[in-house]
């Protein structure tokens, strides 16, 4: 049996339909924050899929040189770069593409894996809105995302706009494993096994009939996971091609995890490991509930801007508030269920109010109604909405961006 046979990237044809051109609404919405939202969207789909709820889900960042062009056919991914720069009608996407299909002039090129274990995996709806369908969150109503955008995230963080994706999930009695690429381009003429015209502008690296998943034996081994015996691990792995990993990578996004994160963490909902890289004494790189304080003070030491600074001392503050405390208020109200909150009033405190629920991570610090406090002495605040209730009616209020309740 050959098990290439049938594989590669497939581009499926327009035949009339409307085109997409190279802006993409879903990754410009995290231009500004790049590794900060990758880090806040991918978590918070794997704290969706909590399996056991005595555990703590975990989540790895690794970064990895893997063979593009023999595991995820780069020749053919390259011819179909140069199609969208002959397409492109701008300087900038024409410049984009190019210097994408320049990356695959190598071997291999890095490629980011975000893993995550204590979690469902990614069953058949789930899979096929992640990966086939778009504006689509098929999550159960305390989870955290609902508009389908989180999924663009770490497009927006790849020169390729190129992402895989693994899974294994329980189905019945067997574990089920599937693999598949995706690429977010824009429509292109392409010539192919007599078929000649436009494509949509996504296409699949799989099987190229009906682009379909890989499942085992045919899913490249450089891209599961496995335990020692060679069975598959529970849960998903995220594959971002051609990821930058000069720089503090995982300086920024360990800022992200524990500025988000600090209370599920606190709690022994989230356990958050880093690739060291170079820099193996950094203490970000293992972020649990007995090292947060450490993760503090480093990040609170090397920060690089006023931004950075204030998310940090905000951050901290918040966590110092509840961290081992009972709150001051704690009570069960009509729609919203069990309400807990921590109060701390202090010279200097930031007088914000945080707004957490359900997983553990925190929506605002800037909810409008709740940021000018005249004639108050300072203070810092944590409210945590716990019941189903309340995350079904405040995930309903969220905007897009699960920054702010409205």
């Amino acid at each position: 049996m050959n098990l290439r046979s049938g594989i590669g990237w497939k581009f499926p044809p327009l035949n009339g339909g409307e085109g997409q051109g190279f802006e993409h609404a879903g990754m410009a919405h995290f231009q500004g924050n790049l590794l900060g939202s990758l880090a806040r969207e991918v978590i918070q789909n794997s704290l969706d899929a909590r399996l056991d709820p005595t555990k703590p889900v975990d989540v790895t960042f690794e970064s990895k040189d893997i063979d593009i062009h023999r595991h995820l056919g780069g020749d053919e991914l390259r011819r179909h770069l140069f199609a969208c720069a002959d397409a492109a009608t701008g300087p900038r996407a024409r410049e984009f593409f190019e210097n994408a299909a320049d990356l695959l002039d190598d071997e291999s090129i890095p490629f980011l894996g975000i893993s995550d274990g204590n979690t469902t995996g990614l069953g058949a709806k789930q899979w096929k809105a992640l990966v086939k369908r778009q504006g689509d969150s098929p999550k159960a109503s305390i989870a955290g995302g609902s508009f389908g955008i989180g999924k663009y995230a770490p497009f927006a963080v790849s020169p390729l706009r190129t992402v895989g994706y693994w899974t294994c999930c329980q189905v019945g009695n067997e574990r089920v494993e599937k693999f598949q690429a995706k690429a977010i381009l824009m429509s292109h003429d392409w010539s192919e096994n007599g078929t000649e015209g436009e494509t949509q502008g996504a296409g699949y690296y799989g099987v190229t009939e009906a682009c379909g998943d890989l499942a085992p034996p045919r899913i490249p081994a450089v891209f599961r996971r496995r335990d020692r015996r060679g069975h598959p691990l529970g849960g998903t792995t995220v594959w971002i091609a051609g990821f930058h990993t000069e720089g503090k990578w995982q300086q920024q996004i360990a800022r992200s995890v524990i500025s988000n994160y600090f209370y599920a963490i606190d709690h022994g909902r989230l356990d958050v490991l880093l690739d060291t890289g170079e820099a193996p004494e950094n203490p970000t790189t293992s972020l649990r509930t007995d090292s947060l304080e450490e993760a503090f003070d480093y990040l609170l030491r090397v920060t690089s801007s006023d931004r950075e600074l204030r998310e940090s001392k905000d951050a901290y503050t918040f966590w110092s508030v509840q961290h081992g405390k009972q709150p001051a208020f704690e009570e069960e109200i009509d729609d919203l269920g069990v309400v807990r909150l921590w109060i701390e009033v202090g010279d200097g405190l930031p007088r914000k109010v945080a707004l957490i629920r359900g997983t553990g991570m925190l929506i605002t610090d800037r909810q409008p109604g709740l940021m000018r406090f005249r004639d108050l002495r300072d203070f810092a605040a944590v409210c945590v909405f716990e019941s189903d209730e309340a995350n079904e009616l405040l995930r309903n209020m969220e905007n897009p961006a699960h920054d702010r309740f409205e």
